[in-house]
């Protein structure tokens, strides 16, 4: 009856306090445009950043759905403005502020009774199931009570104002033990401050977290059979005075976002999962324990494939590797045949260019010796042409007393025997004249 009472007076609050708030669905309904403040904090799969700083997440494609739905069914053009969180604490405080109005919060809520006393939820986007971990120390107890046995004086890892905080604290009630808290952001951090304990560490995670970790082969951790916890499922936080939910709930009534939450969880978590987590209502431990199996025999098949093509990769790689080996070897050769070769052509070289160098100083000696020779042989004509020409004459004057006593010898009266003498002497002069003119004249230049 208190609940029902509650819940009574937060609709009509919300309804007095949104006539007139600019930011509420009913006066965005009138101006076709508006802006909402959305709050979020990294929780993967949830919301987050990935490698390019890019905003993903389930809830994160359900508010971009819920703008399309609102354009497509009414027309109206919304913005969002996204403000990111430290901590899940924060957001929730947000979802809880009663002068929110046009806002939203991200952070993977549990919806709950207690929590609905004080902020509104959508309807959910699917189920809320934790899962109870340990550190490898902790064997896979057969009972309840034997795990208490390990938990007492342990390490209990929470996430501050998180259901699963809430049943941690419940846990140490109901066992009656007593345990040590840590507090971590997120339930990745969860993840890496159990890896950290080592030793006697335990608390609760999401369920599609702890299967996401569980299928990459990240997750050292083990999942006992006993305390998992079952809620009503995860949705998105709307402030209590906020009249957002009226178009909320149409939302994820419409043809719409059936077709979208499909794709999405497809895209985030596979439909096998969704299927699988809600089958798990009825007994979450024996299903889980059947989807683990599951998974570890697909982790097993995977291994076997990624093991055989890892072989079929490195006989290529031998092969390669010999290929290249056998590439460079021919280079090698190759290159010292080379190597050889213009070693030869350089001793060739060497020695053409020294052959050079000997002809052309034997040239030069030979222009040299030709040169004197010629000088001595025009020493040698010259002397000889000034000798035959003192010779010849020389020569002359007695010749020519010869030839003037021959003329003045033929006007005496003598014997015809003289006379043919006196004509031979005649002739012998005139011959031995011409050719005493002939040595005495000067040759051509």
């Amino acid at each position: 009856m208190k609940y029902i009472l509650v819940l009574f007076l937060l609709g009509f609050c919300s309804w007095g306090y949104s006539q007139n708030n600019p930011a509420s669905w009913n006066a965005v309904q009138k101006t076709k445009k508006g802006e909402i403040t959305v709050y979020w904090y990294d929780n993967n799969p949830f919301n987050y950043l990935d490698e390019n700083g890019k905003l993903k997440g389930l809830e994160v494609e359900i508010i971009n759905g819920f703008q399309t739905f609102l354009f497509n069914q009414y027309g109206i053009a919304i913005s969002f403005n996204w403000v990111q969180l430290n901590s899940f604490v924060e957001v929730l405080n947000e979802a809880k502020n009663q002068n929110q109005v046009g806002a939203f919060s991200l952070g993977g809520f549990s919806i709950t009774d207690e929590r609905k006393m004080f902020m509104k939820f959508s309807p959910s986007y699917m189920e809320d199931i934790a899962v109870f971990l340990s550190t490898p120390d902790i064997p896979i107890v057969s009972s309840p009570d034997e795990l208490k046995t390990y938990l007492s004086n342990g390490t209990a890892i929470g996430i501050p104002g998180t259901t699963q905080e809430k049943d941690l604290l419940n846990l140490r009630t109901e066992l009656g033990i007593n345990f040590k808290m840590k507090q971590v952001s997120n339930s990745f951090d969860f993840i890496t401050a159990m890896h950290r304990e080592h030793r006697r560490a335990f608390g609760y995670l999401s369920l599609p977290v702890y299967l996401m970790k569980l299928n990459d082969g990240s997750l050292d951790l083990k999942r006992q059979n006993y305390f998992t916890r079952k809620k009503q499922g995860h949705g998105i936080g709307i402030p209590p005075l906020s009249d957002w939910d009226i178009p909320m709930n149409e939302f994820f009534k419409s043809d719409y976002y059936l077709r979208m939450k499909n794709a999405l969880l497809g895209h985030y978590l596979n439909m096998d999962l969704y299927d699988f987590i809600n089958s798990s209502a009825s007994d979450p431990n024996l299903t889980i324990l059947t989807q683990e199996r599951e998974i570890q025999k697909v982790g097993i098949n995977l291994q076997s494939l990624v093991i055989q093509k890892e072989r079929k990769r490195n006989i290529i790689l031998v092969i390669v590797v010999l290929v290249i080996t056998m590439i460079l070897f021919v280079i090698v050769i190759l290159i010292r045949r080379l190597i050889r070769d213009l070693r030869n052509l350089r001793v060739q070289k060497e020695e053409i260019e020294m052959q050079s160098e000997q002809l052309k100083i034997i040239n030069n000696n030979l222009e040299k010796i030709i040169s004197a020779r010629s000088q001595d042989l025009q020493k040698k004509r010259f002397a000889l042409e000034q000798y035959s020409s003192i010779t010849g004459n020389l020569l002359k004057e007695p010749l020519r007393e010869v030839i003037s006593l021959v003329a003045q010898t033929e006007s005496f009266n003598l014997l015809s025997d003289d006379q043919i003498l006196i004509t031979l002497l005649k002739k012998s002069a005139s011959n031995l004249q011409l050719v005493i003119e002939s040595v005495t004249k000067q040759p051509p230049k």
